[in-house]
């Protein structure tokens, strides 16, 4: 069991969609942008077990992977039909992924589940009170699926949320979460296990 001091990290959706990427084998590390390669360095620190923390996430993030695998495959569809890159979110959902494919999804993130708890990462439930969800949308902001993510990392007694998502990061800190990127969580001193 964890003591109750440990401190806490949320990782956001983002860096879990190109960790479930990688780990695919449908990027590879070496085509990565510079926010990609942070995600990858977190990844590589996680399993090289160089954090003294508590990592987590949530159900709500692994939904939004979901979405990620979806729209990577119709985005497939997508190009080679010659629309625009511009037009895919207005028309996306006009395209189905076939069913051997959602299967193969649906695959992968029972497996990147699996990995999640071999690294000791937390999937926690999320507990919607859609009145703090309006509050940090107002007082922050933010867009619906950020505020969940931010309450979620607060009622979790989070001190970090990381991630490369650019309206949290200029958030900073929201009700008591400090937001970083994955680069800058690799460096804290006050996260690492003693042996790095």
């Amino acid at each position: 069991m964890k003591n109750n001091s440990t401190i806490k990290v949320y990782i956001d959706t983002p860096i879990l969609t190109l960790w479930i990427l990688i780990r695919g084998g449908k990027i590879g590390p070496n085509k990565l942008e510079p926010r990609g390669r942070q995600c990858n360095l977190l990844l590589d620190s996680v399993t090289k077990k160089q954090f003294r923390c508590q990592f987590l996430t949530s159900d709500w993030a692994l939904a939004e992977v979901v979405q990620a695998l979806r729209d990577n495959e119709i985005m497939e569809f997508f190009k080679l039909e010659g629309h625009e890159i511009a037009a895919f979110n207005r028309v996306k959902n006009q395209y189905r992924v076939q069913v051997a494919r959602r299967k193969l999804i649906r695959h992968e993130i029972d497996d990147f589940e699996k990995f999640l708890g071999n690294q000791q990462i937390q999937i926690v439930k999320i507990n919607l009170d859609p009145q703090a969800v309006r509050d940090y949308c107002l007082k922050y902001s933010l867009e619906t699926p950020d505020a969940l993510h931010i309450l979620t990392a607060s009622q979790q007694s989070c001190k970090y949320l990381t991630t490369v998502d650019k309206p949290l990061i200029d958030a900073k800190k929201v009700a008591g979460v400090e937001i970083v990127k994955p680069g800058t969580l690799v460096t804290k001193s006050n996260l690492l296990a003693k042996h790095t």
